[in-house]
């Protein structure tokens, strides 16, 4: 069943209205900019007793006209080897001569 952009934008306002109507700590935003909008929810959580960043984004495909969920799980990693390895791993400059990098974590699909 197809989905109207407009009909979408209505929806997912109101999914995250409703959502944070019931207090919950793991609260969704609105994301709006000229390629359209999309609702984000970005939590702490254990995976295999570390802390890993998940993240959670509701979009709109205008190819199918229906709402897409996209998943993403990743951890911090600091490296503070050579600069030049750590900088060809996508890496953030630090002041300290350190990176940051966000590396993906690939779960099983069910």
């Amino acid at each position: 069943m197809a989905v109207s952009e407009p009909e979408f934008r209505r929806a997912l306002s109101d999914f995250v209205f409703k959502i944070d109507q019931l207090g919950k700590s793991e609260r969704w935003t609105l994301h709006k900019s000229e390629l359209g909008i999309c609702a984000k929810q970005s939590v702490m959580v254990k995976f295999r007793g570390e802390a890993v960043n998940r993240q959670v984004h509701i979009t709109y495909n205008s190819t199918y006209s229906v709402p897409v969920l996209w998943f993403n799980f990743y951890r911090r990693v600091h490296c503070v080897t050579d600069s030049a390895i750590c900088a060809a791993m996508q890496g953030l400059y630090h002041s300290s001569n350190s990176f940051i990098f966000y590396e993906p974590i690939i779960l099983p699909v069910c």
